[in-house]
């Protein structure tokens, strides 16, 4: 059972009904079936999550999730046209021949300029969006009831900010003002002549230049696709795998189960350490890129239209999590490793609040400051330090692993488990030891993937509901955990 340091001092003891049935495979271990909404839903509440898959019946669809579909189409359309890709937009036009001569007739225009770009970039690309959006929504004007006709007005011009949030990313993520500000600057090599004639060299930051053959900091985009199918299968035995190449040790799968474990605060009963996930969903956005190295990686994006997501929300995100061991963990029939398509790295991953900002992860209208790292480094899980996140003003700046999630335990915070000796313990608390490393971070996101494929099979869990799902949750008047009521048992009987 899920123990320890409760999230909010509840512990409420759901007694649900008997086991669900479920596949297995030819080892006789169960094969969990998952979207990755449902596992966030699973680890914010068990509880919750349970009742809303097992007794709830068919629910009139809310304006917000219509809304978000209708949203998620037009960008699906935006990307499939080609709209987002550098070559259509280098020849949108400006509308002032001027600028167009000013940006194209200069080697390094400034910042202003590109600036006053990519905005009128960006509204000709919002206007093409918008009139796509135009022929899926009902005209307001149609609508006889007046409050009904307020309500479409209203939505058309949230749409209408919403397209344009997006529209000023995809322009502005490909061209190398991105993530920058007018007070920019950069070191370069200043050479001067001496008094006595000769050469002298120096660094010096100076105000940034942008060419029009610098890159955008995330890379040239080389290829977006939209509302990406996965299917991914993978097993305890391939984070084993994952772990030990990071670290070179050689744990089996039991003791990194016991490890996990402790990083979570415990499992749910019954949990088969021989359990197969099984991801199933789609993702919004995926973009290829090309570094100045010329290496290509993955960027995955998660449109939301709903409320804003913190720092915390965007680094430690499940499904963005669900979307990158999709991405390591492709799968296929007999479970062949060596079968699998290839795969590039995953770069960052992002939640973007398209109703709200202009940029994915953003900080207001900074770029990209709360990005999910890459879980994985090639085969091994990722060791390496958190990317140093700094707005162009240097007004906020992130450095460590504790700004972005400071809920993350640490190996030296906790008690050695069961299973696990001293002596591998002291190394695993060595290798990641540095409060910077991402190794305890990339096995925490994956441990709360396992609990809640557990947690969806368990007969009785302890459920602790996290703080992010209690500030949302809309079954609070039902639930025993989130109502705070101690000591609540939850059953069914005759099921």
């Amino acid at each position: 059972m899920r123990s320890g340091p409760l999230y909010n001092g509840i512990s409420v003891r759901q007694e649900s009904p008997p086991r669900p049935t479920c596949p297995t495979g030819a080892d006789g271990a169960p094969v969990v079936t998952l979207s990755p909404s449902a596992v966030d839903a699973l680890w914010g509440c068990p509880v919750c999550a349970r009742m809303e898959r097992e007794f709830f019946g068919p629910t009139v669809q809310p304006f917000t999730l219509d809304y978000g579909s209708i949203v998620h189409a037009v960008l699906e359309h935006a990307t499939r046209m080609g709209w987002d890709m550098p070559g259509y937009q280098d020849w949108l036009d400006l509308g002032d021949a001027q600028l167009e001569a000013r940006f194209r007739e200069s080697d390094s225009p400034d910042y202003a300029t590109w600036d006053e770009v990519a905005r009128r970039r960006a509204e000709r690309l919002a206007e093409r969006m918008i009139a796509y959006y135009e022929t899926l929504r009902i005209d307001p004007q149609t609508l006889r009831d007046a409050d009904e006709r307020y309500d479409a007005t209203l939505r058309d011009e949230r749409t209408r900010q919403t397209l344009l949030n997006a529209a000023d990313y995809l322009v502005r993520s490909n061209l190398p003002i991105y993530e920058q500000g007018p007070e920019s600057t950069e070191e370069r090599t200043v050479t001067s002549i001496g008094r006595n004639g000769k050469k002298r060299t120096k660094n010096e930051r100076c105000p940034r230049r942008y060419t029009h053959s610098s890159l955008p900091t995330v890379g040239t985009l080389v290829e977006a696709e939209a509302e990406i199918s996965f299917d991914a299968s993978f097993t305890l035995a391939d984070v084993t795998a994952a772990f030990n190449n990071a670290t070179k040790l050689q744990l089996d799968a039991d003791q990194l189960a016991a490890v996990m474990g402790a990083l979570i605060g415990g499992w749910p009963c019954e949990w088969d350490h021989r359990m197969r996930i099984r991801l199933t969903g789609r993702i919004d956005r995926r973009e290829t890129r090309r570094d100045e190295g010329g290496a290509l990686s993955w960027r995955l994006i998660d449109y939301k239209t709903g409320h804003a997501h913190g720092r915390v929300e965007n680094f430690s995100d499940l499904q963005l999590v669900c979307y990158q061991l999709a991405m390591r963990f492709p799968h296929t029939e007999g479970g062949d490793a060596g079968m699998r398509s290839v795969r590039l790295p995953v770069s960052r991953a992002a939640l973007f609040d398209v109703a709200e900002v202009t940029y994915p992860s953003a900080k207001k209208s900074k770029a990209e400051m709360h990005y999910q790292e890459p879980l994985f480094d090639g085969d091994a899980l990722n060791t390496a330090q958190v990317g140093k996140r700094n707005d162009p003003n240097s007004t906020y700046a992130i450095a460590k692993l504790g700004g972005l999630f400071p809920q993350i335990k640490t190996f030296g915070d906790i008690t050695p488990p069961d299973g696990v000796d001293e002596e591998v313990w002291a190394m695993l608390a060595a290798s990641a030891r540095a409060e910077s490393k991402l190794l305890v971070w990339s096995l925490t996101m994956i441990a709360r993937v396992f609990y809640a494929a557990a947690a969806s099979l368990a007969s009785t869990i302890d459920a602790h509901p996290t703080p992010e799902h209690l500030k949302y949750c809309h079954d609070k008047p039902i639930c025993p955990a989130c109502a705070e009521k101690m000591q609540t048992v939850y059953e069914t009987k005759g099921m």
